[in-house]
């Protein structure tokens, strides 16, 4: 379907990586599923617009330095009822694992459920130098992060309005590291349990 493909519902893609450019876009539609099991850097390169109304699966590789289960720095769209899962994502033996990295001019939006380091560690969770948004209904849950949970450094403005569980399953070094704004809305729940480091940085 031309730079702008459609994952049907019901269809099961598979791929090692998915790369969107600029002025593309990829919908996923509800009841479809892509899983991405990488083996390079990244699992999703987004330059344009990401829209996601089903299952997006991320598994990613260990050793390799500066990895991202998505990487973006277009307009990325987790709707009501989708959702992520994003796993592994370890760099040794230095550097960065990101769950979700947003370059600046960037925006992700969540209104589904976006579910980081449930099986297996994950060096940072989400690292963000643009905008996130986790929206009425958006749920972010994230676990086993040998970093920081959330990230939001110079340049970059975190807002929430949903709910985010970080450290129910397993202990998280930093839950929330702020360099910039990090606002909790009314209406959104922020719940940390399992902090080795400060709660709040």
């Amino acid at each position: 379907q031309g730079s702008d493909p459609v994952i049907g519902s019901s269809t099961v893609a598979v791929a090692k990586s998915v790369e969107v450019q600029t002025g593309a876009q990829l919908t996923i539609e509800s009841g479809a599923s892509l899983d991405v099991d990488f083996s390079d850097k990244i699992g999703i390169t987004n330059e344009g617009t990401v829209n996601n109304s089903g299952a997006i699966d991320l598994d990613g590789p260990i050793s390799i330095l500066d990895t991202k289960g998505i990487r973006n720095t277009g307009t990325f769209n987790n709707f009501a009822g989708a959702t992520i899962s994003i796993d592994q994502l370890i760099a040794w033996p230095s550097g960065f694992g990101d769950g979700i990295s947003t370059a600046s001019g960037s925006t992700f939006n969540n209104s589904g459920t976006i579910v980081i380091g449930a099986d297996f560690p994950v060096e940072y969770g989400i690292y963000s130098i643009g905008i996130f948004n986790n929206l009425p209904g958006g749920q972010l849950i994230i676990d086993r992060i040998e970093e920081a949970g959330i990230t939001v450094e110079l340049g970059g403005e975190f807002s929430n309005e949903g709910a985010i569980t970080i450290g129910s399953i397993a202990p998280v070094q930093w839950p929330v590291k702020n360099l910039n704004i990090f606002e909790n809305k009314p209406g959104g729940t922020l719940s940390i349990e399992n902090s080795i480091g400060s709660a709040i940085q």
